[in-house]
């Protein structure tokens, strides 16, 4: 019902939100890729995998710069551990168990694109690279094996365990993940929902292959040696944002 002069000078400008910041909360499922097998003694097969154990909650917080065609710039940051286990077995008398805490930091950047549909409704897709940062890696080992093993040559029966071993040394402080998404958002007024997918694949190891026999103790009297290994990511999350400027541009 607004006057015509007052449409016509509406019209001529475009309005977007500038700069948004919001929080995220997601389901994140990790599973851990080896990309090349290290041995210490002949008879173990050192391929056994990294299984991750269960899933987590993740909390982010992130902002985003929204520029024209509807392209924005954003960037995540969250803080977690992850743990995984490894069992390396050879029957009837050897069994070497070891399981790892890794606290992390990630920033998540990638660029989004969105497609509008109706008035408040905005599907988009996403790309970029997260950049994953380690701040604590302790692991924890146990082994027996028998006096009758003929992998390890001891002739004795032994059995050991040690925990909180410090692995930071081990672990490449920084690795990388590609991600790719798509999500649909939908706004009110400053505020915008979003739900959506994003799967991280690995680029490089977390584990340091030229530091792998660094940990006398390990190698020594636990036989263990890791593996070149990527995490790779599945993630489903809800979001909430708030837009700070907004943009205002005559066409």
């Amino acid at each position: 019902d607004n006057p015509e002069v007052f449409n016509r000078i509406v019209r001529k400008y475009q309005i977007h939100p500038k700069l948004s910041v919001g929080v995220r909360n997601t389901g994140d499922w990790i599973k851990y890729k080896t990309t090349k097998i290290y041995s210490l003694l002949d008879g173990l097969d050192y391929s056994a995998p990294y299984n991750h154990k269960g899933y987590g909650f993740m909390y982010y917080i992130w902002g985003e710069l929204e520029f024209d065609k509807d392209v924005s710039l954003n960037v995540d940051f969250t803080y977690m551990w992850t743990r995984y286990d490894r069992t390396i077995y050879k029957a009837p008398s050897f069994n070497l168990s070891f399981w790892e805490y890794d606290y992390v930091v990630e920033l998540p950047i990638y660029i989004k694109k969105y497609f509008h549909v109706g008035q408040n409704v905005l599907p988009y897709v996403t790309a970029g690279v997260n950049p994953v940062f380690i701040t604590k890696a302790l692991g924890n080992t146990t082994i027996n094996y028998s006096k009758d093993d003929v992998i390890t040559g001891k002739n004795q029966d032994f059995s050991a365990a040690s925990y909180n071993i410090n692995l930071l040394p081990l672990r490449n402080r920084s690795s990388y993940e590609w991600i790719l998404g798509a999500g649909v958002g939908y706004k009110i007024k400053n505020l915008r929902l979003f739900a959506d997918i994003r799967y991280y694949g690995g680029l490089t190891s977390f584990t340091n292959p030229s530091k792998r026999l660094s940990n006398s103790d390990l190698t020594n009297n636990y036989f263990y040696v890791d593996n070149s290994v990527v995490w790779n990511q599945f993630e489903i999350g809800a979001s909430i944002s708030y837009t700070l400027f907004n943009s205002v541009k005559k066409k």
